[in-house]
């Protein structure tokens, strides 16, 4: 198994970056693409059937992210609120099998600002298995979760309207938009 000093370093060597969605997008733009949820870039599921759509969408794409994947990593952003050590039972941040990764203020130009916890958990990987937490981002009820393929090292990041993923390299970014163009946004800048 992975330890948080193993874990660690594949982060470093990988991402060299703090662990936030918009970050991670921003560094890594040609390995970068996005999906929707919904045909025609709908944000919310209104009705049952569109949810079943959503979650048929995440888990295409998670199957293609993790085929090769036995373990994830889930990544998780905790109430600023609370110390890191000392969790709330109800956020779903503080799974019982989560250590606490890292914190930063949530601002980064006042470091007085409240601190984002980061917390991080090892999970075995089989379709299906996230679907509580593609529906939670789904319905922006959580954001800042991010799920880390251990060997492919492939980021998949759910959010209300979709997901982002940050792929191995350029062409490999490039594959899985041809593969998965039908979900993609028609603007230029694939937001």
């Amino acid at each position: 198994m992975l330890d948080r000093k193993a874990f660690v370093t594949v982060w470093d060597e990988s991402f060299g970056t703090l662990p936030r969605p918009l970050l991670l997008r921003e560094r890594f733009k040609d390995r970068w693409f996005r999906i929707h949820s919904l045909p025609e870039g709908e944000r919310h599921a209104e009705t049952r059937r569109e949810h079943q759509i959503l979650l048929l969408r995440h888990n295409r794409l998670q199957a293609s992210l993790f085929a090769d994947d036995k373990w994830v990593i889930i990544i998780t952003a905790g109430d600023s609120t609370w110390p890191p050590d000392q969790p709330r039972q109800n956020s779903l941040s503080q799974h019982p099998d989560n250590w606490h990764w890292q914190s930063f203020p949530s601002e980064a130009w006042d470091p007085k600002s409240p601190q984002i916890n980061i917390y991080a958990r090892l999970a075995p990987w089989k379709p299906g298995n996230f679907d509580m937490l593609i529906s939670l981002a789904a319905e922006d009820r959580i954001d800042g979760l991010i799920i880390l393929g251990l060997h492919s090292r492939r980021l998949y990041m759910p959010y209300d309207g979709g997901a982002d993923a940050v792929l191995g390299d350029p062409a490999e970014a490039q594959d899985f938009k041809r593969n998965f163009f039908e979900y993609l946004s028609p603007r230029e800048d694939g937001l």
